[in-house]
């Protein structure tokens, strides 16, 4: 490949990757935008168990994060918990199944 064509060629994948992270950007900002209006949660870990607990919904992230961060201060620096805050979603709408059933309970339903 010749210099002129290579340094051609790179410069448009540049610009295209340009592009892209304008565009990546903008989607993350997007999803940003829409999870802060979501009510949250807080997820709490117990590393020792392996179990994990939540609370809320909060009307907002700075809701939940005071509730973690309380959270975390009465628990201790020392202690196997971990406290997160998501957002929560909708629920997912799923379309019905055979026979009106939802999810694996609905696979093969109507062949029985």
């Amino acid at each position: 490949m010749s210099e002129s064509v290579e340094r051609a060629w790179s410069s448009e994948r540049e610009d295209d990757l340009e592009a892209l992270e304008v565009l990546v950007r903008g989607v993350l900002g997007d999803i940003d935008r829409y999870e802060a209006q979501l009510p949250h949660l807080v997820v709490c870990v117990d590393l020792s168990l392996g179990d994990a607990t939540f609370s809320g919904p909060f009307a907002s992230y700075a809701q939940a994060q005071q509730v973690a961060d309380h959270e975390r201060r009465s628990v201790g620096p020392s202690s196997q918990m971990i406290f997160r805050v998501t957002p929560l979603y909708p629920p997912l709408r799923l379309a019905p199944a055979i026979d009106g059933a939802v999810g694996d309970a609905a696979v093969g339903a109507g062949e029985r």
